[in-house]
């Protein structure tokens, strides 16, 4: 199978380029990109070296026979350092004696970095003005910054993109586990006056709040995602005389009476809320159970080797993830090559995912005839239903009331699943087409407004995204003049 990738894995490089290296890893375009970044930075550089202090070191090693209980002083280890800060809570004591040393014991604005482990030199911190009596172990880098320097920018700068993926570079061809002196110490260094370390400190925070505006912003427009979600349960409610949804509680038992009993065993198939809204829609003459209005309920073909799109007898094949939110995607497409699939797609069949995520479904349309939809996907035939009515059916399984009764037929475990008999004793609407046709309109307005929420959504996603982007990749354009001022004005144009 071909590598089909969006990016080349690795770029052309010039000559002057090139370093005596003959790793691949050593010429991803995330590297490159944070080589030239530093080589282009119009700020003279330094190294980390000059920034620290003489007694810059490693922690120690207790051994772990000399752990106590209670009492003594806190041994931090990587685990109890975040980018939020120390852990002193949950880390472990050793006698009080080992706070005399010196290279291990932390001190007023120490900068510490984990520099061994999965997190090794993305998880540091800056150590408080009176910290407890503590020390770090060997995982732990600890130092103090000279007086030219703000711990709090030292730790800024080395989380930012550049660094870190030139750290990560050295680390992944060095071939051992842990981060060397030398490394951090030949780190580049911005040589910036505190004031402007500061300022870059100060518009830092002004953009981490406008990130959280924009969050902010976003949970709004979820809630009003999930009202439209309830407005499209509430259309079918009030055309075909439902009850309104009663969502059933998980982690509560209820067991059922002896007047009530089903073949269920699992808990949520004995929840009365499920078992009403069940009950209810079989004794509604507006459903018919999909069984008896299906020609057939089959599962798609068995997995094939995927291929290159361009390859001869190539076919999109449809994944489980293809299909969401009542339409086929085209996030990801995958090919396979098949001679030997002959059945086409067509708009009379309903794409039901039996597998992983449960109940999502589509119509195909005539530019979907030739797909291939895996055997995670169900084919369900619905030749003898008008376009109208298999709409409806579709648009139904995208409310509260198709998706609990998908969660009430569907088997737990750690991949949930639904098998054709279950499929079939979904209830769905039978209705005339007229009527279809009346449901169908009121449900088009709520689609539209939902999906001019989306957009909004996504035009504040993609602006957040781009700040983290800056903040992440090029933390010494805050020096900017007017950086800070532009992306205040963004903000507040895209929360208007």
């Amino acid at each position: 199978m071909p590598i089909v990738s969006e990016n080349p894995l690795i770029e052309i490089l010039s000559p002057e380029e090139q370093h005596d290296r003959f790793d691949i890893n050593y010429y991803l375009p995330e590297f490159i990109h944070a080589e030239r970044y530093i080589e282009n930075c119009d700020i003279e550089l330094t190294t980390l070296g000059d920034v620290m202090t003489d007694d810059a070191s490693y922690g120690v090693l207790p051994p772990s026979s000399s752990y106590l209980e209670e009492g003594g002083i806190s041994l931090v280890r990587s685990s109890n350092v975040s980018n939020s800060g120390i852990d002193y809570e949950s880390a472990v004591r050793v006698p009080s004696e080992w706070i005399n040393s010196e290279r291990a014991r932390i001190k007023s604005n120490d900068v510490l970095i984990s520099i061994k482990g999965a997190r090794a030199f993305f998880d540091m911190c800056v150590a408080s003005d009176n910290p407890p009596d503590a020390i770090v172990n060997g995982s732990i880098f600890r130092f103090q910054c000279k007086e030219d320097f703000d711990p709090k920018f030292v730790v800024l700068w080395l989380l930012s993109e550049p660094i870190q993926s030139l750290v990560f570079r050295e680390r992944a061809n060095l071939g051992i586990s842990y981060i060397s002196s030398d490394v951090l110490s030949s780190i580049p260094f911005p040589k910036l006056s505190m004031q402007e370390q500061r300022n870059i400190l100060i518009a830092h925070a002004q953009c981490i709040k406008s990130l959280g505006l924009f969050g902010d912003q976003i949970e709004v427009l979820e809630n009003k995602i999930r009202e439209s979600s309830s407005d499209l349960s509430q259309v079918f409610s009030d055309a075909l005389e439902l009850s309104p949804i009663q969502k059933p509680v998980e982690k509560r038992v209820f067991l059922s009476r002896q007047d009530r009993s089903v073949e269920r065993l699992d808990v949520k198939g004995n929840q009365e809320s499920l078992l009403n809204m069940v009950a209810e829609l079989k004794t509604n003459t507006n459903f018919r159970s999909l069984n008896t209005i299906a020609d057939y309920i089959n599962n798609g073909a068995a997995s094939r080797e995927y291929c290159d799109s361009e390859d001869d007898g190539a076919r999109r094949y449809l994944l489980v993830a293809d299909v969401k939110n009542g339409k086929i995607t085209d996030d990801k497409p995958v090919f396979v090559s098949s001679t030997s699939y002959s059945r086409k797609l067509s708009n009379e069949l309903l794409l039901f995912t039996r597998k992983g995520t449960v109940g999502e479904v589509a119509i195909p349309t005539e530019e979907h005839a030739d797909f291939i939809p895996c055997s995670e996907i169900m084919l369900i035939g619905l030749s003898s239903i008008s376009n109208a009515g298999r709409e409806l059916i579709r648009v139904f399984f995208l409310t509260e009331y198709g998706r609990l009764q998908v969660f009430y037929n569907c088997s737990g475990g750690q991949m949930p699943s639904i098998s054709q008999d279950r499929v079939g004793d979904i209830m769905v609407p039978h209705v005339p087409e007229k009527q279809c046709e009346s449901i169908l309109s009121r449900c088009r307005v709520i689609f539209d407004k939902t999906e001019n929420i989306n957009r909004e959504k996504r035009d504040v996603i993609n602006k957040r995204s781009e700040l983290m982007d800056v903040l992440s990749s090029d933390l010494l354009g805050l020096l900017g003049p007017d950086f800070v001022a532009n992306y205040q004005k963004q903000v507040k144009e895209a929360l208007q």
